[in-house]
């Protein structure tokens, strides 16, 4: 079994580059070859530790009133001129270049989970990042030929109340659905 990568304990800069998760994703999930590969994310299989990059942070992140244990998102610029250049420097001194996509995870929650919670949190995150479709719906590709990627919201998205008082949608009833299958992945 392949172990999976945890935080460093002894160093306490608030965001510290995690290219072992990339590796570890690469070995497990992304591998054809492992049992818990999953054809969903054979997009990335192509992307480098530079171009999706990850991250562990050490501080806590509440967002509306829920703990954040993950995010993914597309690497901006939100700046021109020197705040661009010190952004790209920032990026280039903490993980080696400038990533197309950034996964941070919290360090402490990665630290106590479980490996299955550890996957899970990992997948939830690269599922973001879907292979993007042309303007026909078909998957479009970059010039050298790799899958050109989008980010993506999550497949449901709704309130508890919302859904006891007038029902799901289409993404809530298959989730449902999925909910009495038995889990591809066992511990």
């Amino acid at each position: 079994m392949i172990k999976r990568p945890m935080p460093p304990t002894n160093d306490l800069r608030p965001l510290m580059a995690a290219p072992e998760i990339h590796e570890w994703l690469h070995a497990t999930i992304l591998n054809p070859d492992h049992e818990w590969f999953n054809e969903d994310h054979r997009h990335l299989m192509e992307y480098s530790v530079t171009e999706i990059a990850f991250m562990w942070a050490q501080s806590e992140y509440v967002k509306a009133g829920k703990q954040v244990l993950g995010q993914c998102e597309k690497v901006m610029m939100m700046a021109g001129g020197w705040k661009k250049t010190r952004q790209e420097m920032w990026f280039e001194d903490t993980l080696g270049d400038v990533p197309e996509y950034l996964v941070t995870l919290d360090a402490n929650y990665c630290r106590d989970c479980t490996d299955a919670e550890f996957a899970a949190l990992v997948e939830h995150e690269i599922y973001h990042m879907r292979h993007k479709p042309d303007m026909f719906g078909d998957p479009s590709f970059k010039a050298d030929g790799r899958p050109q990627l989008e980010l993506i919201a999550h497949d449901v998205e709704e309130f508890f109340g919302v859904v006891r008082r007038y029902g799901g949608d289409e993404a809530v009833r298959r989730m449902a659905e999925l909910q009495d299958c038995e889990p591809q992945i066992k511990y």
